[in-house]
């Protein structure tokens, strides 16, 4: 019976590459994660309308003061392990979801009466959608190529 005798060079200079990829990989996820969550936050404050005159289609929150639409932060990349970030967005006043959502009333006063929904978030994640299916293309091809 005939025997082979075969010999793989470069083993530890492929494990090196690939290495290298994943450390890159990682990076990218990270810059991933933060760069959504900055995209999506630019198109929640546009989703605000300045004038209250006309009424848009659809409904969208008027910008009063400014307060809920400054209110909008991004923040991360926060890791979660391996190659895994996530990164948050969204306002930090307390009253956002309740634009956002609406809010059906119950109780008692002024804080308590119904309100109809304007969201803002939810649509801004949808128009952001292509562009950041483009944003994670770009940087794992990136990190893949070196």
């Amino acid at each position: 019976m005939p025997s082979f005798y075969v010999k793989v060079k470069g083993v530890r200079e492929v494990e090196a590459a690939l290495d290298a990829v994943a450390k890159r990989m990682d990076v990218a996820m990270a810059r991933v994660a933060i760069k959504s969550a900055q995209i999506i936050e630019k198109k929640a404050k546009q989703e605000f309308r300045g004038d209250s005159s006309q009424p848009p289609q659809p409904p969208q929150p008027t910008r009063r003061t400014g307060n809920l639409r400054n209110s909008i932060h991004s923040d991360g990349p926060n890791s979660e392990g391996n190659s895994t970030y996530s990164a948050k967005v969204g306002p930090t006043l307390i009253y956002g979801r309740r634009v956002e959502l609406g809010y059906e009333g119950g109780g008692r006063g002024r804080g308590h009466a119904p309100t109809r929904k304007f969201p803002y978030m939810a649509p801004a994640y949808e128009k952001s959608r292509d562009e950041i299916t483009s944003l994670y293309q770009s940087e794992v091809r990136k990190a893949v190529m070196g």
